[in-house]
């Protein structure tokens, strides 16, 4: 009987094995590098010569180089959008974060500036080109209080692209 039970175990042993089964599949790793996206500033933005008006006032350029003033006089001439030339991926989207605010100086605090509002062309995303680039524009607004000093301010911001 024990000869029996050994045969029989050995047999469902070697018939378990017949059944037990495998397969295998091969993948293949791969990765492409892209150009890196760049952003080249063109142009600064200029908001013109500026005459503050008795009660302030403020001036506006758009995104596509439109000037609009406010209760101040501008000089002819003399102002521009912002342009940057962007580069990257043909075809590819690319998103766009532009400062909230940024301080234009003399050089003497008690007269600081600030630009806010900022826009830009194309607005939030852009699309490159088939040859890989793309002009943007930007934009701000300047608020300008009656007692601003003459003189010449600057001031620095910027601008980020990221596919």
């Amino acid at each position: 009987m024990k000869r029996i039970l050994a045969v029989a175990i050995v047999s469902l042993a070697a018939s378990t094995s017949a059944f037990a089964q495998s397969a295998t599949a091969t993948a293949t790793a791969s990765v492409t590098f892209v150009s890196p996206l760049s952003i080249t500033k063109t142009a600064d933005l200029n908001f013109g010569s500026i005459i503050a008006g008795p009660a302030g006032g403020g001036i506006t350029i758009d995104p596509d180089g439109g000037q609009y003033p406010n209760s101040v006089v501008v000089l002819p001439g003399g102002y521009s959008n912002a342009q940057f030339a962007v580069s990257g991926v043909p075809n590819s989207s690319y998103s766009i974060v532009l400062p909230v605010s940024a301080i234009v100086s003399n050089g003497d605090s008690a007269y600081d500036l600030v630009a806010v509002d900022f826009t830009s062309l194309p607005s939030g995303t852009g699309t490159l080109s088939a040859d890989g680039t793309q002009t943007l524009g930007v934009g701000a607004t300047m608020h300008i209080t009656h007692a601003q000093v003459p003189g010449n301010y600057s001031g620095t911001f910027d601008v980020t692209v990221m596919y």
